[in-house]
């Protein structure tokens, strides 16, 4: 996960844009934060400790739905942790409602 936490500060402090890690680092992300196993053992119980990865997860899929690419919903993060929205770190309207 490290890997990753260190992809969005990147892409959160404007040193590499987020479509040139979309094709080659997509695929792999969501295998590694849809993964049921790895979901139950360290991303939900532990989400306080991995507030990067859900907001790279909930912004990674803003940007892959506003350019109407697959998204990968299957056991997605946002599914399986009901406070979810707790721990992306991107304040905005949008998280608020609901």
């Amino acid at each position: 996960m490290t890997f990753f936490e260190t992809i969005y500060l990147l892409i959160n402090r404007d040193v590499i844009a987020i479509n040139l890690v979309d094709d080659l680092f997509y695929y792999r992300f969501y295998i590694a934060v849809n993964n049921k196993y790895v979901q139950a053992l360290e991303l939900i119980p532990d989400a306080k400790y991995y507030t990067n990865i859900y907001t790279l997860d909930y912004l990674w899929n803003q940007y892959r739905k506003k350019r109407n690419k697959e998204v990968v919903e299957k056991n997605s993060l946002n599914a399986k942790n009901e406070k979810y929205k707790e721990f992306v770190k991107v304040k905005m309207k949008c998280l608020k409602s609901k």
